[in-house]
């Protein structure tokens, strides 16, 4: 009887609860109108909660995945005097891997893919999956090949707000953090080295936003020392501030690139030469670049006149004389 009792009572209640919230034969056309807003809002509060729940879930997976790497990759080179036992691993994940970054004093401990595009690695992660995080990967273009690797070499990443992959390299617009954490290891399956980081600076993506210009960061090849010697001067009048690290047409580079907040396009650059053998730079002559140069919309942003006015026509006779 008790147990009947209980089915009624609830048979009531969920009677009068259709009766007060969903539409019936009884209704006007106003309740009927507020009933169903009602019960659309029901329905769109479950759609937002479900699509939370997804989404927390999601970011934890990509979370979760990069502390496993970082984790295992750090076992695997215990002891070891270089990483390619870390890479021949990871490569069975996934055979587009060719590198990996890590900075001391940073969360950056990531594998570097490489595919035919400088698209697909900003959508998915490194077991191929779609994902907002991406993974690092090098520039289509760049040859990373035993006898020919390239001098420059272009890494690319996104710029999160979990502190993860190249979101660290936001920091290096301090020349305080610069001078705690300046090196940089960089792995391929040749060699395991240590970078020193001799510029940062912040650029444009889009050539209208400094006149037609895009400063080309990603260049290789060059005619003359004199080119060469034209292209490093003007990364120095870029960058925030300078440790004055030599630089020559010699030396091997690697150029990290990932999103910047300035303005609508802009892109935050980091390079690191390979150390000498035996080097040990002198962070003494650290200094900040009190007038480093931005692209133009950066000064119209601010409302200033840009002191490195130059057309494009005005740069190109610049650097072919």
């Amino acid at each position: 009887m008790k147990n009947l009792n209980k089915l009624s009572w609830w048979a009531d209640f969920l009677r009068s609860f259709h009766i007060s919230y969903f539409p019936t034969k009884r209704d006007n056309i106003g309740q009927i109108f507020l009933k169903s807003i009602f019960i659309l809002g029901i329905v769109l509060l479950i759609v937002f909660f479900c699509w939370v729940a997804v989404y927390f879930t999601n970011e934890n997976s990509e979370q979760t995945l990069i502390t496993q790497t970082k984790e295992t990759f750090q076992q695997l080179t215990s002891g070891q005097k270089n990483n390619e036992k870390a890479l021949k691993y990871f490569s069975k994940q996934n055979s587009d891997l060719k590198g990996w970054i890590s900075i001391e004093g940073t969360s950056l401990c990531n594998p570097i893919y490489q595919t035919n595009n400088n698209y697909y690695y900003l959508t998915h992660n490194q077991l191929k999956e779609e994902s907002k995080f991406g993974a690092l990967f090098f520039d289509c273009n760049d040859n990373i090949q035993d006898q020919n690797i390239d001098k420059n070499l272009i890494i690319y990443g996104n710029n999160l707000e979990n502190n993860q992959l190249f979101s660290c390299l936001d920091n290096y617009k301090s020349m305080y953090f610069y001078k705690q954490n300046p090196f940089i290891e960089f792995s391929t399956y040749n060699s395991t080295d240590t970078y020193v980081i001799f510029a940062t600076f912040i650029m444009n993506s889009n050539p209208e936003d400094d006149n037609g210009h895009i400063f080309d960061y990603k260049n290789n090849n060059f005619d003359q020392e004199s080119d060469f010697t034209f292209w490093i001067d003007e990364i120095h009048q870029r960058s925030l501030y300078s440790a004055e690290i030599p630089v020559t047409v010699d030396d091997n580079l690697i150029t990290l690139v990932t999103d910047s907040v300035e303005f609508d396009g802009a892109k935050l650059v980091v390079m690191a030469r390979k150390l000498h053998d035996g080097e040990k730079p002198n962070f003494s002559l650290l200094h900040i670049n009190p007038k480093p140069r931005y692209p133009e919309i950066y000064y119209h942003k601010k409302g200033i006149d840009n002191p490195f006015d130059i057309k494009e026509e005005d740069y190109v006779s610049q650097y072919e004389s």
